[in-house]
């Protein structure tokens, strides 16, 4: 039913938070799988692509990091995340050595949440106005 599954959409998110806190990587991964293979399209599944990225970057596999950042801001580009997302993306770019790709993703970002937290660092590393 559908309130039973709101539950289960909570329980898998929650398993996913609580084994990454735990350093359970392995069950987090899962749980994030599974949530996305059975609830789609939901926030709680765009949540997972998200600490999805997070788990990617904590294990240096910055590649599948961008891809994940890059479909979370697909999949909820209003989402409570986004501007985190589209700012890790800026970073990790730099970090690759992709400084152009970065400045091209930071005047996305300020175009997007011109008042964003990472705003004046992304102007200044950039020289964009």
């Amino acid at each position: 039913t559908r309130s039973s599954d709101g539950f289960t959409r909570k329980y898998l998110l929650a398993l996913a938070d609580a084994a990454r806190f735990q350093q359970r990587f392995d069950v987090s991964e899962r749980a994030c799988e599974a949530l996305q293979a059975r609830f789609p399209g939901t926030r709680e599944a765009a949540h997972a692509r998200f600490l999805q990225a997070r788990l990617a970057e904590r294990r240096g596999d910055l590649g599948a990091a961008l891809a994940h950042y890059e479909r979370y801001g697909t999949e909820a580009p209003s989402g409570p995340l986004a501007a985190e997302a589209l700012a890790r993306r800026v970073q990790l770019e730099s970090t690759r050595g992709a400084s152009a790709r970065g400045c091209v993703l930071a005047q996305q970002y300020l175009e997007q949440f011109p008042t964003g937290p990472m705003a004046h660092q992304f102007r200044e590393r950039c020289g964009l106005d």
